[in-house]
């Protein structure tokens, strides 16, 4: 992975404001070389306070939509797209042109069973990084190399923040081909059924957190360091919320973004 320095100003965080047909349209179609799709939630704004190769890859995003229900209900109040990845890919994957190539990086074998059946018309190839793989150099290199021998269309990233948001971008510098690398969280484990979804009811009310902090309990260490942050920089938050644009000190984010 290449690192350069990093810039004293802070990393525009630019969320995208669009309709979700705009979306899809821009990322089933790319232009001009790669794109690259993150969906942030509080995970990654904390991720982003924290972490500079993270920053890093969120300044070659080209959509950053917005993936917490929490996050629009309480602080975007509809100024910019709230799109799910578990959302977003099952809409994604339906619409894509037949014999389309798509390859996955992270998958569990039950993920790799049952996507291929939800859509047979599509090439799948599947590959999976070992435990901890974004700290090793060769071995981020030889995936880099594996996907792109596939030729892909589509590639989702599914290795869990902030590991898929680096390894996305590095793939994305490496190569020119019109193709879409999109980091989607969890959203082939909702959308195979190997994890469970809360009720819509609850997802409106920006509450899926919740089901998931009860339901999973690997997620709870991290959902109390994502409150720990959101109460400390509640005056970001609520200045956010306000003017649909703040400062998060390394990070500016932003709400209001034309298209």
């Amino acid at each position: 992975m290449r690192f350069t320095m990093q810039s004293a100003t802070p990393t525009d965080v630019r969320l995208f404001n669009g309709s979700l047909d705009s979306l899809l349209k821009q990322t089933a179609r790319p232009e001009g070389g790669p794109l690259l799709l993150v969906t942030p939630n509080l995970d990654h704004l904390r991720l982003l306070w924290r972490t500079p190769a993270f920053r890093r890859a969120y300044a070659s995003a080209d959509l950053i939509v917005n993936d917490s229900r929490f996050l629009d209900k309480y602080f975007l109040r509809g100024n910019a797209l709230c799109a799910p990845g578990s959302d977003i890919v099952p809409t994604f994957l339906g619409q894509l042109n037949p014999s389309s190539r798509v390859c996955v990086v992270g998958f569990t074998e039950n993920v790799k069973s049952e996507i291929t059946k939800a859509f047979p018309g599509l090439a799948f190839s599947f590959v999976q990084p070992s435990m901890g793989y974004i700290l090793r150099h060769q071995e981020r290199l030889m995936l880099v190399k594996r996907v792109l021998e596939f030729n892909p269309d589509i590639v989702l990233v599914c290795t869990g923040a902030p590991q898929s948001e680096i390894f996305a971008a590095q793939l994305k510098r490496a190569t020119e081909k019109n193709m879409s690398i999109l980091c989607c969280g969890s959203a082939l484990h909702f959308l195979t059924g190997e994890k469970k979804r809360s009720s819509e009811t609850l997802r409106n009310l920006g509450m899926e957190w919740a089901f998931r902090f009860f339901h999973e309990a690997h997620t709870r260490k991290r959902y109390l360091y994502d409150s720990l942050f959101l109460f400390t920089k509640l005056s970001s938050f609520v200045t956010f919320r306000l003017n649909g644009s703040a400062s998060f000190g390394r990070y500016r984010l932003n709400a209001h973004r034309a298209n």
